[in-house]
């Protein structure tokens, strides 16, 4: 492994790490329009349940360290996780 790919390696585990922190409850999640509150809840089970597998978070790190288009996309999701975090725990410390 060269250092590029010890360095994306390293940056990909540190952001899981930073989001498996953050823990949402789902319940936490409340909009007006029903519909989008369960399609906001659905993305971030998802993302609570890939969180949990290291195995699938294995084969994203190979496509993290691989194609930097998908690892934008992933990059992008990591600030909508953070951002979602943010938005809905504004009274957890």
């Amino acid at each position: 492994m060269n250092q590029k790919e010890k360095n994306l390696e390293n940056e990909f585990w540190s952001k899981i790490t930073t989001l498996k922190d953050l823990n949402i409850p789902l319940e936490k999640i409340q909009k007006k329009n029903k519909n989008k509150e369960e399609k906001k809840r659905k993305i971030i089970r998802a993302a609570q349940l890939v969180l949990e597998n290291d195995e699938i978070l294995e084969g994203v790190l190979e496509l993290y360290k691989k194609n930097m288009i998908l690892k934008m996309g992933m990059d992008l999701f990591i600030k909508y996780y953070i951002s979602t975090f943010k938005k809905y725990m504004k009274d957890n410390s």
